[in-house]
């Protein structure tokens, strides 16, 4: 689709790619200058991604509402409401980041300056893709101006902005192809008049490792954009709402355990399978293994003998292991059993301890370290020798 598109777009004249003849796309390449030279800029509206592999169909990736700004170094506001998550903020005034999720009434401080998506924790592959998208978007096509290769005016595209029906003037750009053979491509409607942007498509194109064809294309349809404009300073504070808590370490909606890397281990008590009590925080000066694992699960399985292994090697050391469960007792102890386990096992059937710590693949491990604190996430099965090294990070 998007391949065809720009074989036909390249066919236009030479003198488009200028812009010196067309009115639109040079005040849409002079809107592009605006963006790279502005430091200060906020803009709100819906944002959609959607992604294609070789010739498979268009499938949607994410889709918020999002509400972004930044003004110079370490100034950092992000309102993002997900589609089928919850919202959340990071916000960062330079000094301190915050994280709050309004349906958790909770939130964390932390001293430091934060880019936006990279004060809660976690991996880059584990945000929502509209959150990594935001900081982007504008920034994108404030380069575009510098690498055009063709471009031309398909005509006025209605818009929604400011609450209110607009037909506003497009123009449609495409990058020259980087020796990697990376291309970009925008489509921009915007008011001429005032500079504002009511809708800006971006279509990525690059070649993964097989050399397959993969795009990326990001719709955003603005209510709001400012660039230049002095933002103030209220924007880049939180001010936490009543009866809302601050605590050590919060779960970003959509990402898994690697958010409490270097964080405080979430507490927790549970039984283990024999019905005896385990209290998280009592274990505090010794290191500890948590390991998620259930018995319908192939790596776990292939994973617990190694697990069994190191808990004979290093039980002398201080290292306490203790496995996660949430099948239900019965199931669990057969298992273990079977398996002939020697360390003990939780019993988590209301997935209590899973939800704390957002374990949404299996296995899963944490290792924690004398203080209570996490200083690795482990996901899927890891060899022995992967373990062992990891251990080391905990002293042992």
């Amino acid at each position: 689709m998007l391949s065809q598109f720009i074989a036909v777009f390249l066919l236009f004249p030479a003198a488009q790619a200028a812009g010196a003849e067309r009115e639109v796309v040079r005040q849409a390449l002079e809107l592009s200058q605006v963006c790279a030279q502005s430091n200060q800029v906020l803009w709100a509206g819906t944002i959609e991604v959607v992604g294609q592999r070789g010739e498979e169909p268009l499938r949607p990736l994410s889709k918020a509402r999002v509400r972004y700004a930044q003004a110079g170094p370490g100034r950092r506001y992000l309102h993002l409401r997900p589609e089928e998550k919850d919202e959340y903020y990071l916000i960062s005034n330079g000094e301190k980041s915050w994280a709050y999720v309004p349906k958790l009434k909770r939130y964390t401080e932390t001293e430091g300056a934060a880019v936006a998506g990279e004060d809660a924790g976690g991996r880059d592959d584990e945000r929502d893709l509209a959150e990594s998208m935001a900081p982007d978007v504008l920034a994108v096509f404030g380069a575009v101006h510098q690498e055009i290769e063709a471009a031309d005016e398909p005509g006025p595209v209605t818009v929604r902005y400011g609450g209110r029906k607009h037909s506003w003037p497009s123009a449609r750009l495409l990058s020259k192809q980087s020796p990697n053979g990376d291309r970009h491509m925008f489509e921009i409607a915007f008011d001429p008049a005032s500079g504002r942007i009511g809708r800006l498509v971006w279509s990525a194109v690059s070649r993964g490792n097989s050399g397959e064809r993969l795009l990326i294309r990001t719709t955003v349809d603005f209510e709001e954009t400012r660039l230049g404009e002095d933002l103030g300073g209220e924007l880049f504070e939180f001010v936490p709402p009543r009866n809302v808590s601050l605590v050590d370490a919060l779960p970003i909606p959509g990402q898994t355990g690697s958010f409490l890397q270097g964080q405080t281990a979430p507490d927790f008590e549970l039984r283990t399978l024999s019905g005896e009590k385990v209290r998280l925080g009592d274990l505090r000066g010794r290191p500890v293994l948590l390991n998620f694992w259930a018995s319908w699960c192939g790596p776990c399985r292939k994973e617990l003998p190694v697990l069994s292994l190191l808990h004979l090697d290093y039980e002398a050391r201080g290292l306490i292991i203790l496995g996660v469960n949430d099948e239900g007792r019965n199931t669990a102890s057969q298992a273990a059993r079977q398996m002939k386990l020697p360390f003990e096992t939780l019993g988590d059937g209301a997935r209590k301890a899973h939800k704390l710590y957002r374990v949404q693949a299996i296995p899963s491990i944490f290792l924690i370290d004398r203080d209570g604190r996490v200083v690795r996430y482990l996901r899927g099965a890891q060899s022995e020798q992967a373990l062992r090294a990891a251990l080391r990070e905990l002293g042992l």
